[in-house]
């Protein structure tokens, strides 16, 4: 647990080359404890070559936390998402990250408290699963989503193998974000966008999505799927939303 009572306020350390498993939950809540690696409002912290295996939560829990870097972990055996940017969490990095056998795989989320800016790239997620660690995770939460984010973040190069619900969801009010060039295998639905009178500008290009179960690219009401796949033929286009040069399969 690396926290600091000022939210941003450099910390600086450097959570390298451990084995961190079997991290239980045994205080309560809804995601304070039963995590690998928990940051809280930390600035520039680390969190590098691990092995984190089998923990209640997540592996890597960042809350608040400003600059953090999430880099070459092999992570397995969680009951949320294995990965979290959140509630005010600024210019988080997720790269080269190993995650298998989690509700969910990399998340950027709440950005209307606060969460804005990140970069989600060259990670491998596979093998979600539904789970429920408490009351509320469930789809509103887009549990076996294998990338979520919200605000001003870029999505590109990742690996997202099935079985999963969605593979990258462009959600919240959908600001700024960018899914390119990203190997989605296996999943229900490959690329998901959230839609509604003030989401703002979204790309999704250049990606790889086979094996759809049941469709490539479509819009979301909150965590309902709406009819149509945006890239069949005569698929329905979305105003601040870019689709070109992507590939199905």
């Amino acid at each position: 647990m690396v926290w600091t009572s000022q939210a941003g306020r450099y910390e600086g350390s450097r959570i390298r080359n451990n084995i961190i498993e079997d991290i239980h939950n045994i205080s309560g809540g809804d995601g304070p404890y039963g995590n690998g690696v928990s940051i809280w409002g930390s600035g520039s912290v680390r969190v590098e070559n691990n092995k984190i295996y089998r923990c209640a939560y997540t592996a890597v829990r960042n809350n608040a936390g400003h600059d953090i870097l999430v880099i070459g972990n092999d992570c397995r055996g969680f009951g949320e998402k294995a990965m979290y940017a959140e509630f005010g969490a600024k210019r988080a990095t997720f790269r080269d990250n190993k995650i298998f056998d989690a509700g969910g795989g990399i998340a950027l989320a709440n950005a209307e408290g606060g969460t804005d800016i990140g970069v989600v790239t060259g990670n491998t997620v596979a093998n979600l699963r539904e789970t429920h660690p408490d009351s509320e995770f469930g789809p509103s939460m887009f549990w076996m989503t294998g990338i979520l984010a919200e605000k001003n973040c870029e999505i590109a190069g990742n690996n997202i193998v099935g079985p999963a619900w969605i593979g990258v969801m462009l959600g919240g009010y959908r600001e700024n974000l960018r899914a390119e060039g990203n190997n989605i295998l296996g999943a229900d639905y490959g690329v998901a966008f959230a839609t509604g009178l003030r989401v703002g500008d979204g790309v999704i290009a250049r990606n790889k999505i086979t094996g759809s179960r049941k469709a490539a690219v479509v819009a979301m009401a909150g965590a309902r799927v709406l009819e149509g796949d945006v890239l069949a033929a005569g698929g329905r286009s979305y105003p601040r939303l870019r689709v070109e040069r992507n590939v199905v399969g």
